[in-house]
């Protein structure tokens, strides 16, 4: 059967497109453990850079101060002032911040993240980070995650009467002694 002018032209230049396609992707990434750490360090790097350390420290002093505020006022003897707990909350930070140092934070996340990602799925992720919105990603994450705390925390408190209800009765649904102490 022979092919007209136009079929062949039309058949080459397909053919064409999708040698150009295959060459323009890139190629499939080594699943190593070598290859793995080198991403997952890499984008671990990336977080760090973008804020995640300095979160995690503020995080932990935030729930430390707040584990702690009672015992604080014990020991002072009266109410903590705000400088107080200001002052308190940075010795928690900094204490935090001799234990988990950067270096050790960047090795422990870069670990999780060889560890639940194929190299494809890491070098996507690097590729995204690097990107203008993964780098803003990176950079307003901590905000995001406060704002949408303090919304949540708003709703509850706004509906505080509603949760402690549903707490209660659930409890006391689990532990027949609750049941008891709420019957009286």
């Amino acid at each position: 059967m022979k092919r007209s002018g136009f079929m062949m032209a039309s058949t080459i230049l397909l053919a064409a497109s999708v040698l150009a396609g295959c060459a323009q992707q890139a190629p499939p990434v080594a699943d190593t453990p070598e290859e793995r750490a080198r991403l997952a360090a890499a984008i671990a790097t990336a977080e760090v850079d973008g804020g995640a350390y300095d979160q995690t420290l503020d995080l932990g002093a935030d729930l430390g101060l707040s584990a702690s505020e009672a015992a604080l006022r014990e020991e002072l003897g009266r109410e903590p002032t705000e400088d107080d707990l200001a002052k308190a909350r940075r010795v928690i930070r900094d204490s935090l911040a001799e234990i988990v140092t950067k270096e050790l934070f960047t090795e422990a996340m870069a670990e999780s993240y060889a560890e639940h990602f194929t190299p494809a799925e890491l070098q996507s992720i690097a590729d995204f980070f690097s990107s203008p919105g993964g780098a803003k990603l990176l950079r307003v994450h901590g905000s995001m995650t406060s704002d949408i705390g303090n919304a949540a925390e708003a709703l509850v408190v706004e509906n505080l009467a509603q949760f402690t209800e549903s707490v209660d009765g659930s409890l006391a649904a689990e532990f027949e002694e609750l049941a008891e102490g709420r019957a009286k």
